[in-house]
This record gives structure tokens, sequence and C-alpha cells, in this order.
């Protein structure tokens, strides 16, 4: 990627926030009934924060339980976070996400932990990009990428560690109505092994990739990519 290559993908991002900035009210909940400050826990798995200290972060059903025993004790409905945080959990996989001198390790979308098969709501209203079954170790297993317009900007989302249903019928240019539910959260031994969540990204490019995009930068390349691809509207 040349110099100019890499400003004119930084400025798309900059163009895509101020567009989120301006059009915020615009943008349904992907969960609904709609998540709020009040029915969420702001859950952290950094390396100086991590809910999951305790257990073993390579085990699935361990891992939920603890987000589950903390939505019954702070009586939320789910469990968000995860944009910009530097998070060791990804060294499950080295082959996919590098070594720890050079590793992908920043989280550039939200996750919102819920129940498996807990329905997926287009933000807005959207075409279907491309989609893929990301089948490896700590992948996004099914996955679902929309192309909005927004003031007449054309933008992304990714939907990652889906069920599998989730990808069957669907085609390329399939019209998704805002507020239409599309997909739902997978379960561990179809979503890369990961407690149950959607990694839910916006993208202002898609560089040329189809149904998979990178969710974790390195820590040399996360300003680019975090310029790339703004926080989502979630709440």
């Amino acid at each position: 990627m040349t110099k100019t290559e890499r400003k004119n993908l930084i400025q798309k991002g900059v163009r895509f926030r101020k567009l989120i900035e301006t059009h915020r009210n615009e943008f349904s909940c992907v969960i609904q009934p709609p998540l709020s400050e009040d029915n969420t826990y702001h859950i952290h798995i950094s390396e100086s924060n991590n809910i999951f200290s305790d257990v073993d972060s390579s085990d699935p059903e361990a891992c939920w339980e603890v987000v589950k025993q903390k939505l019954e004790e702070e009586k939320k409905v789910a469990a968000i976070g995860g944009y910009g945080e530097k998070r060791t959990a990804y060294r499950v996989n080295p082959s996919l996400y590098g070594n720890q001198e050079d590793e992908r390790c920043i989280n550039i979308g939200v996750d919102i932990w819920m129940s498996v098969g807990t329905p997926i709501h287009a933000p807005l209203d959207a075409t279907v990009h491309s989609f893929a079954d990301n089948n490896s170790l700590g992948n996004y297993g099914p996955t679902i990428i929309l192309e909005h317009e927004l003031a007449s900007v054309h933008v992304y989302s990714l939907y990652g560690h889906l069920t599998r249903e989730s990808l069957e019928g669907l085609e390329v240019g399939q019209t998704i109505k805002k507020g239409e539910a599309f997909a739902a959260i997978g379960a561990a031994e179809v979503n890369g092994n990961w407690a149950p969540h959607l990694h839910y990204q916006f993208i202002a490019d898609m560089m040329g990739n189809e149904g998979d995009f990178i969710g974790v930068a390195t820590e040399a390349e996360a300003e680019f990519y975090l310029s790339l691809c703004p926080e989502p509207v979630v709440l």
C-alpha cells in the first residue's frame, strides 16, 4: 500500500466517523429491544483488567459462565465492550494472530456478549456485501458483511461469530431493511471456539476483502485500523 493510498483510507475513516456523529440517531440497535447504559454491563478482557483472569480463557463454556454470572448479579441483559482494547486472548492461535513479538492484539470492533441464538438486526438499510464461514480456531466463524449508503457514502458493517444457519439462503446483493433480523449469535462449536458473542465492526473501505476483514490489529497498525474502522453505534 502506498502512502497516498493509506492516507486516502484514513480520510475515508475520518469521514465515516463524522457521518456517525451527524447521523447517530438514524442507527437502529443491532439488538432488540435496544441496548442502553441501563441494561448493559461494560466488560473488559484486557491485560490489566480481564474478567476471565480466574478461568481458562481458551475454555468458552467457563468464560460464558463468568459473563452469565456477572449479568445475573448486575441484572443486565448484555455485556459489551472491547473497542481499541489490547488483549492476550488471541494467542490461542498464533498462526492467525502472530507471535508475541508482533501479534495482532488490538480489537477494532465492539463485542456484544449474549446468549446463543440472540437475533441480530440491521442498523441501517443494507445490501449483503459478502459472507463466509471463516472456520478456524479463534476466527470469526460464520461472518456477514453489510453495505450501507449513509448520506450518499457507501460504508460497511461486519458481524462475526454467527450461527451457520445465518448464512443459509443468503445472497450477495440481497436487500435487508433497517431493523430486520438477518442473523443470530452462534455457539462455540461454530464461532471459532469463543464464548457466545457478536463481533460488530464498522468499516469505511473493504480494501478488496470479501466475507472477511481484519478485526484485530497489531499495535503498530492499530492507529490505522482504528481510523478506518470507527467505533460502532451500539447503545
